[in-house]
């Protein structure tokens, strides 16, 4: 449940509901979810602050829920993690209220995070990630399974930031469905956040900690590159997209990413559970190896950098890193690992786009990879042909030894000296006293060699090396072969514009690298980056831009709830900058305050942030 972190970010602090608890001081509600109400206050015995977990009143008498949430102080009370909220008491029996006493986290939760910095850089996003892993594999190991990891349940210790160590906790296990206690979800209810649960927990399947494991790749998706994986016009559009598995690629969507981050997300969104991870151990190898790779070593000490000082971080980072990805693709090239190279380079291009050295670079790596392709092609055939050859040679050695013996009776070979056997030497048929031979001496023609019944290997001339050809002096083409959107998009190759670029469009180009720029007019869309390799061959692109999102600052009573009609699944928090997918320039939408009905319509602009009031009622 959001609202535990004390700082009552989550959904305004508030004062609400009057509870009087013999054990306990209620001071504020900081927040509510679906089953109860989260209040800060202070343990009269104990004199220390904790968050006071109650169920609502309407939940409290029904015996279902009464018994789920009796379950889920049991289970939750036995998992003890520096990165999961510690459970500290639980109401009795006698008690009026039914209540769950847990650790209060001086701090903020991650979709707080999102909503001020957008998407983080993808270290900062895979430290996070793991010390999420870290609490999900103890309670893995204790058969309990989330079942609705996603931001809001994912809080940031800001008094952990000096300790670094559980800097990071999991809470809200409320809804967390105990693998070895049956009947808590025999309604058939589905129970989770639509666009963060596994298809199988859509379906009503059985539901393990790959389920997990598929939400944690949601969350990291959304911190990586800034939006969900799976977004829709309404709860029913996601989950359709849930179901299909269907999501934009990240680094087409932020190439900063790279592709061994996006490998590591798309693998743990896969549809089939099997398909995945196989657990949490196996994802923390993955994200760390790939962390150690671009020498992050202590991911908690690069996560409380990036919490002390955001901005500073990121340009430090951004620095560092593309120093790091140039070594390592140098490393990895000279090893001859190009894909890996490639990766690097391509990683370091999207942080650098102008930089022409990076780009020569990664075109010397493409050129590697097209030559080893081409030289294993040709080893394939080589190999298939000694193996045909091989297979022939029993069959014609005795064809062969006739036509040499019949050669040499005529006198078309010759011995050479200190031979062990004899050499076939092709005689020009040039006339005697020209080709400087003996007369006894004939024209090769003179002999034709049988034509057997199966098929002889003769010697293949092997042709010289072609010279290279000077790259300024190639012409080739680049064949745009679609573009979305359909209308409206305009390049720069090499820096300089090259004008509107539809779909069918024929760009002439020499043979060194290039940089080709795409981009939606009006400033519609993010800018797409391709680099074409240098070489002599035509090259064909398919190039989908995405209309970039408007924003929307809510003003009004912060104890209030509000929501997007066109859009319900969206949360609305008063005051938060809240991000909206747009598919056109422009779109009209209306916001709700859901007690009173109030509607204020407001036209939101791709790119541009919008405000709306309700300040005045």
């Amino acid at each position: 449940m959001a609202g535990v972190s004390g700082d009552g970010s989550s959904s305004g602090m508030r004062v609400g509901r009057t509870l009087d608890l013999p054990k306990y001081e209620v001071l504020e509600e900081l927040g509510h979810g679906g089953m109860a109400t989260v209040f800060r206050a202070r343990d009269r015995r104990l004199h220390r602050e904790v968050a006071l977990k109650v169920m609502h009143p309407h939940l409290r008498d029904s015996p279902e829920v009464a018994r789920r949430f009796a379950v889920e102080a049991q289970v939750v009370a036995k998992l003890r993690h520096p990165n999961i909220v510690e459970v500290y008491d639980v109401s009795g029996e006698e008690e009026s209220e039914q209540y769950l006493v847990v650790e209060l986290v001086k701090g903020r939760n991650l979709r707080s995070l999102f909503r001020e910095y957008g998407a983080l850089p993808p270290e900062v996003a895979a430290a996070i990630g793991l010390e999420v892993l870290h609490a999900l594999a103890h309670a893995h190991a204790l058969g309990v399974v989330h079942r609705d990891v996603k931001p809001e349940n994912v809080l940031i210790d800001c008094a952990g930031v000096e300790k670094k160590r559980g800097l990071i906790k999991l809470t809200d296990f409320g809804i967390a469905k105990v693998l070895d206690v049956h009947g808590v979800t025999s309604t058939g209810q589905v129970l989770g956040s639509p666009s963060h649960m596994a298809p199988e927990q859509i379906e009503g399947g059985e539901v393990g900690a790959r389920a997990d494991i598929f939400a944690l790749g949601v969350l990291l998706y959304e911190a990586m590159v800034g939006h969900l994986p799976f977004e829709g016009a309404n709860p029913a559009q996601v989950l359709r997209r849930v179901l299909a598995c269907s999501f934009p690629k990240p680094d087409d969507e932020q190439p900063p990413i790279g592709r061994m981050w996006a490998a590591i997300l798309e693998r743990a969104l896969q549809r089939s559970p099997n398909d995945r991870f196989v657990d949490c151990a196996e994802m923390e190898e993955a994200i760390g190896t790939e962390l150690a790779h671009l020498g992050v070593t202590e991911p908690s000490e690069e996560l409380a950098r990036f919490l002390a000082n955001p901005s500073a971080y990121a340009a430090e980072h951004k620095t560092r890193l593309i120093a790091v990805l140039c070594e390592k693709a140098g490393h990895a090239r000279q090893a001859g690992d190009v894909m890996r190279a490639a990766a690097d380079y391509n990683r370091a291009i999207a942080y650098a786009p102008d930089d022409r050295d990076l780009m020569r670079s990664l075109a010397r790596v493409n050129a590697i990879t097209k030559r080893s392709k081409l030289a294993r092609q040709a080893s394939y055939a080589l190999v298939l042909g000694a193996a045909c050859a091989s297979l022939s040679f029993a069959g014609n050695r005795a064809i062969r030894k006739t036509w040499l013996a019949r050669a040499a009776s005529q006198g078309v070979i010759v011995g050479l000296p200190g031979a062990a056997s004899a050499a076939v030497l092709p005689v020009s048929p040039l006339r005697e006293v020209e080709a400087g031979v003996p007369s006894t001496v004939r024209p090769i023609q003179s002999v034709s060699p049988p034509t057997p019944s199966v098929g002889v290997s003769l010697p293949v001339p092997v042709p010289l090396p072609l010279p290279l050809p000077v790259l300024a002096n190639v012409r080739r083409t680049i064949l745009i072969r679609s573009v979305q959107p359909v209308a409206g998009v305009s390049a720069t190759l090499d820096g300089s514009p090259i004008g509107e670029t539809p779909g069918g469009r024929v760009i002439a180009v020499d043979g060194h690298a290039h940089r080709l720029v795409f981009t939606c007019l009006q400033d519609l869309c993010e800018p797409v980056a391709r680099v074409i390799a240098e070489g002599e061959r035509a090259d064909s692109l398919d190039v989908s831009l995405s209309v970039k999102p408007a924003y929307l600052i809510v003003a009004g009573d912060p104890s209030s709830t509000y929501d997007i009609l066109e859009n319900p699944q969206i949360q609305v928090v008063v005051g938060a900058r809240i991000r909206y997918p747009m598919t056109g320039m422009h779109k009209t939408v209306t916001v709700r305050k859901v007690g009173t009905g109030t509607r204020r319509s407001v036209d939101l602009v791709a790119g541009k942030e919008r405000s709306v009031s309700f300040a005045a009622e």
